[in-house]
């Protein structure tokens, strides 16, 4: 995914489905600013969260409501890189052509196994 500005709650959620995220360097803020507005996330996104960011992270960024910018995201593990924004969508290409010609069934039984309890919190919220 490419973060050209802000990606905040459900924006946020939607760059953590990508598998990787490229964040500008010079604008825009990654943050879940449900515990400011009296929100909690859906056990299913709350398991997918920590799944993608860690414990350490998660708690963070859930509990403060922390605004990272394209430093700090990857610093924490959000985004892989920071850019400038005439970087972006090139770099993201290029993260997203390094994985190109993978087969496609073993890339989708391998993040079933690595989201098995992702999945388990789904199936449960069902």
């Amino acid at each position: 995914a490419a973060l050209n500005g802000h990606a905040f709650g459900a924006g946020a959620m939607f760059a953590l489905v990508h598998d990787q995220r490229v964040a500008r360097r010079d604008r825009g803020w990654f943050c879940f600013p449900e515990v400011d507005i009296g929100l909690r996330l859906h056990p299913f996104m709350l398991a997918f969260t920590r799944a993608r960011l860690g414990d350490a992270v998660a708690l963070e960024a859930l509990t403060a409501g922390r605004r990272y910018d394209g430093e700090a995201a990857v610093a924490a593990g959000i985004a892989s890189s920071s850019v400038a924004e005439v970087e972006l969508i090139g770099t993201a290409i290029d993260l997203a052509t390094a994985r190109a010609g993978k087969n496609p069934e073993m890339v989708a039984q391998m993040k079933r196994d690595l989201y098995a309890p992702v999945l388990a919190a789904f199936d449960a919220s069902e």
